[in-house]
């Protein structure tokens, strides 16, 4: 989704302050919204692996 919410970021053409930029506690790009104020748009990181409960029910 964070891929997408840049895509409509540059399709609207709004003025990008900083990023796409990748930290170890996610992803995020800054920019400015119509009336200036600066907005972030934050995703947190995917997990590596997801643990599943296979334990079947009795």
């Amino acid at each position: 989704m964070f891929d997408q919410a840049v895509a409509v970021i540059h399709h609207h053409q709004l003025p990008i302050a900083h990023g796409p930029v990748s930290r170890p506690t996610g992803r995020g790009i800054y920019f400015y919204d119509p009336d200036g104020f600066l907005v972030e748009i934050r995703c947190d990181p995917m997990p590596s692996s997801i643990e599943l409960d296979v334990t079947p029910s009795p």
